[in-house]
């Protein structure tokens, strides 16, 4: 079990809302059966998906996309600042073997 990921199996005799009680809030999404589906705001406040009869597999999962604009800005640093410290180094190299004679 994970904070960030719901699992659940529906078993349906006709075709109905499946409420979540849980706040509904951006950057959940939902899969049924593995395809995408849309959340509903339910009751004013919980998750609702719309089921068809019979057994399936829902699936929610929180990926907001501040996780991803974060992670992309995190890589580009850690980029340009290996990209910094390669520069820096191939610079300072010639100085070094300027300033040790016999080098």
């Amino acid at each position: 079990p994970s904070p960030q990921r719901v699992e659940l199996e529906a078993n349906l005799e006709s075709a109905g809302i499946v409420v979540l009680s849980d706040i509904h809030y951006p950057g959940w999404k939902l899969t049924i059966d593995g395809q995408p589906a849309p959340i509903y705001k339910v009751n004013r406040v919980m998750r609702g998906a719309a089921v068809p009869d019979g057994v399936h597999r829902l699936v929610y999962s929180y990926e907001p996309r501040s996780f991803q604009v974060g992670g992309t800005i995190t890589v580009a640093g850690l980029a340009a600042a290996a990209a910094f410290a390669v520069y820096c180094g191939l610079c300072r190299a010639p100085l070094l073997s300027r300033s040790l004679p016999g080098l």
